[in-house]
This record gives C-alpha cells, structure tokens and sequence, in this order.
C-alpha cells in the first residue's frame, strides 16, 4: 500500500509538472467576452484571462482629482476617435486615487469599445507579445501597469522602453499604455547620480544613466 501511495504521489507531482507547461491556446473570443482582461506568466509564456467581476468604480464617485480625471478623458475619447493622443502616467503619493482613475475610464469608455489588459510587472517582457495578439482588431486597448516602478538591478524596463519609443516593428494603432506610479520617474535616482561620473569598467556610464533616466 505505502509503495502504491508513494507511487501516486509522483504520478500526481509529474502530471503537475505537465499542467504547469501547458497552457490553452488564447482564443480571441475572449475580447468580446471580457472587457477587462489580465495578463499573467508561467515558464516564460504569456497567458491572457478575462476577469468576470472588475471593478465597477466610476468617475462620478471619484473626488478631489478632477485635473487627472479630465486628461484622461480627453485622451481616452481621442484614441477612441482614432486622433492623436499619448501613452499616460499618472503619478502622485499613494492612495489619492491614480489606479481607480484608469480603472474608471474602462467603465466610462467599454461600451465603445475599449478594453484594458492589466499587465503586472513580471508580465512586461510580453509586451510585444500583447502587441502581436491585439493587433488588427476592431476595438482599442489600454494596457494598464498598476503601481509601476523599476528597482536598480532590473532590466524589463527596456521592454517597456522600446514599445512606447518603436522600433521596425510599431506598437499597433489600437493600443495604448496607462501605468499609475508613486514615482514621476519609474527608475530609482541615488545622490550619487548626481555627481561626477567615473567608472572603471564602463567607457561610458554617462550614457547607461541617460538610459536609465529617459523612461
């Protein structure tokens, strides 16, 4: 009996092993099912589910940050309508209101289409994966980075990077990023940025900080 039990509890730790490897092809049904969806990683592969209970927070309920309110609708109905508009930061200490604003305009605006992908950090090395899977369709998405900061040693932040500045490949029409941060810039600043550059292993640190600061 101990033998069949031990037996089973590899069986059981080899087929989740399996499960942990598979993923469901994503299906594109799933955008006229969902309005809010959330992006996740598992082995290095991208996964996108849709989220059946979002939060249903609108503007009206929102007090106190009209200005951030007003950009956002501003820039909202122009990607909507296919004109000019921007990629959007909204940054300020915590708790006044910045993810519940982005969370809002999806309420205010699914009905004419817009969908918000929400994209945790360990999630932006996807991001040109995202790019790919929405490109073409009719309606327009946001992907919306909640509380985004990049500490010292982290490199995603290039991802990120190279999508809103483009490359050969364009970041499509109908895609958008809002990030809400405690920082106005996502990249640390140490005093020592401020002072002399000198690096014995690097010809050029200038340039590594410029980098490093542009985002």
């Amino acid at each position: 009996m101990e033998d069949l039990i031990y037996e089973l509890k590899i069986l059981n730790a080899s087929l989740q092993r399996m499960m942990d490897f598979f993923i469901p092809p994503q299906d594109p049904k799933m955008f006229d099912d969902f309005k809010a969806l959330k992006a996740g990683s598992r082995n290095g592969r991208l996964f996108v589910r849709g989220i059946t209970e979002p939060d249903p927070i609108r503007f009206y309920e929102l007090k106190g940050i009209d200005r951030v309110v007003t950009s956002l609708r501003e820039n909202t109905e122009h990607f909507i309508e296919a004109l000019p508009c921007n990629n959007v930061l909204v940054h300020g200490p915590r708790g006044t209101g910045k993810s519940s604003a982005v969370k809002a305009t999806l309420n205010e605006y699914a009905d004419r289409g817009l969908r918000m992908i929400e994209m945790p950090r360990d999630t932006l090395f996807h991001l040109f994966e995202v790019a790919d899977l929405i490109r073409g369709r009719h309606e327009r998405f946001i992907a919306f980075c909640d509380d985004l900061s990049f500490e010292e040693e982290e490199t995603s932040y290039r991802v990120l990077k190279a999508v809103l500045e483009g490359g050969l490949e364009t970041k499509p029409a109908n895609m958008l990023i809002y990030a809400t941060s405690n920082r106005r810039h996502l990249m640390p600043e140490s005093q020592k940025d401020n002072l002399p550059v000198y690096s014995a292993g690097e010809l050029h640190p200038t340039e590594t900080l410029e980098e490093k600061m542009s985002l």
